[in-house]
């Protein structure tokens, strides 16, 4: 009888073990199929994100077709390279895993493949938005640079303009005088927007005109009225 019960102990704990694994080995598995199918799902989304990257950066690159457009050239060449790279797509892991692999590792490369994916769509927004601000940068350098000869000329028109200057000349001065000194404030700030530089510039050279054109017509007149003086002085 002891060895009887001793046999059926044994069974019943060999029965026991062997669900155990049975049961360990399923949940093995599927947790196994669960993480290949999370792995394979991580990789296309970096994919497509890494594509949506490239397809802003080649909008940026419309916009600036040249690093004489933008300040940091080097930030332009990295982005140029990264966007020459062929990456293809890497083929989706088999999920489909036998039993006798349940505990085989295979998704590693693929889980690599998504972190180099990430890395690199971070690295070109980086490039990207650096272009674009150097891009601005070098826009609004130019514009102050536009704006500073335009400025510089003003100044002459006011310093050359005559004291003795009839009313309609004095209001046109007035006003350059006041375009020049809103030009000024601009230029001086620390970081200008393009606009207030484009918008200051463009009254300094509309002043500048005005001004430039009621000289020109008080001299006219002058130079009319001297006449008909001399020809009744002829007379």
């Amino acid at each position: 009888m002891t060895t009887q019960k001793h046999t059926r102990l044994y069974v019943c704990i060999s029965l026991a073990v062997a669900l155990a694994l049975v049961f360990v080995l399923f949940k093995t598995h599927e947790a196994k199929v669960s993480d290949c199918i999370a792995v394979n799902d991580a990789y296309a989304r970096a994919f497509r994100a890494y594509k949506d990257e490239l397809r802003s950066a080649a909008d940026v690159k419309e916009c600036v077709e040249s690093d004489d457009e933008v300040l940091d050239k080097r930030a332009y060449s990295q982005l140029t390279t990264e966007m020459s790279k062929n990456v293809i797509r890497a083929t989706a892991l088999n999920c489909d895993i036998p039993w006798w692999r349940t505990f085989n590792s295979f998704t590693g490369t693929m889980k690599a493949q998504t972190e180099d994916l990430k890395d690199r769509r971070r690295e070109s927004e980086e490039l990207r938005r650096t272009v674009e601000n150097s891009r601005t940068s070098q826009v609004i350098l130019k514009a102050r640079c536009a704006a500073q000869t335009v400025l510089e000329e003003a100044k002459k028109v006011l310093n050359l303009s005559d004291q003795d200057l009839d009313a309609a000349s004095r209001e046109a001065r007035a006003s350059l005088k006041r375009a020049v000194d809103a030009l000024t404030k601009v230029l001086n700030e620390k970081k200008p927007k393009l606009e207030a530089i484009y918008k200051a510039t463009q009254a300094v050279a509309q002043s500048e005109e005005m001004m430039n054109l009621k000289q020109e017509v008080s001299s006219q007149a002058r130079d009319a009225g001297l006449r008909s003086t001399c020809r009744s002085w002829g007379e």
